[in-house]
């Protein structure tokens, strides 16, 4: 139960309670979204097939438990005891959010090069997926695309961690109700999120459904010279959907635990 003693360091129980909640209610929400995405932007066929829609799921469940516990866990550690509290909260927040997203993806592009081939092949079952990567690629397999991937990961735990309780203060300071702080800075930060890592997303995508062992640079450049900006930005829409959404969710529900937990806010 929330006390009112002066915060203190958040203890890991806290933290791992905290990643795995929002990992389990992340893949749930929004795993047919991230499909549409994957399928629209690398020219996959069309379908409202929940049976493909959801294919990978099972791997989005399990590895959002560690994503989101890493990004979490990370996140308020770098916050609470190693970026220099000479620093504004703004850019703590920020910088401790972008490096718990950007380390989570050692576990975010494995689970996802297996799950965008259960999007390519949806007759495979997890296990057959990773088996065929292994088998073409050996362990660098599951890291095709890290690079984008890695900073979309750190943008988007940034927005999260860093941006929605940023904007939400500024929104409480104004006397917005707190239903509508909630959307404003869900929404707000999600789709600008979104929009700045889109690029990144759309790259790694190709990269993996396409399993191209190029750098990422080369593939962007091929993704650019395809159809110009627009092939960067296929599949926004969706994107927009998922991303707002996620930050919706996980940023408000971070910012529920901070305070029922009584965790350190500045």
């Amino acid at each position: 139960m929330t006390n009112n003693i002066n915060p203190r360091a958040t203890s890991i129980y806290h933290a791992l309670g905290m990643g795995m909640t929002l990992g389990c209610i992340e893949a749930t929400v929004n795993h047919p979204l991230w499909a549409f995405g994957v399928r629209v932007s690398t020219h996959l066929p069309w379908t409202l097939n929940p049976k493909i829609l959801y294919s990978g799921f099972g791997v989005h469940c399990a590895g959002s438990l560690p994503v989101d516990t890493i990004q979490t866990t990370i996140g308020r550690l770098f916050f609470e005891r190693v970026i220099s509290k000479d620093r504004s909260e703004t850019e703590r927040r920020l910088l401790a959010g972008f490096t718990g997203g950007a380390l989570s993806n050692f576990v975010m592009c494995p689970m996802e090069m297996v799950m965008t081939r259960q999007q390519k092949y949806p007759h495979e079952t997890a296990s057959q997926a990773t088996k065929a990567i292994y088998s073409a690629y050996k362990t660098k397999g599951f890291f095709i695309g890290f690079s984008p991937l890695l900073v979309r990961e750190g943008l988007f735990f940034a927005g999260v961690f860093g941006g929605v309780p940023l904007l939400a203060k500024k929104c409480k300071e104004k006397g917005i109700s707190e239903f509508l702080t909630v959307v404003i800075s869900g929404i707000g930060i999600g789709s600008t999120t979104a929009f700045l890592s889109q690029p990144l997303a759309v790259t790694g995508s190709v990269m993996q459904v396409f399993e191209k062992n190029i750098s990422s640079f080369a593939t962007a450049k091929e993704i650019y010279a395809s159809n110009g900006v627009t092939a960067l930005y296929a599949g926004l829409p969706f994107r927009l959907a998922r991303v707002s959404s996620s930050v919706l969710i996980l940023g408000n529900l971070t910012r529920f635990f901070e305070t029922y937990f009584n965790l350190p806010l500045d």
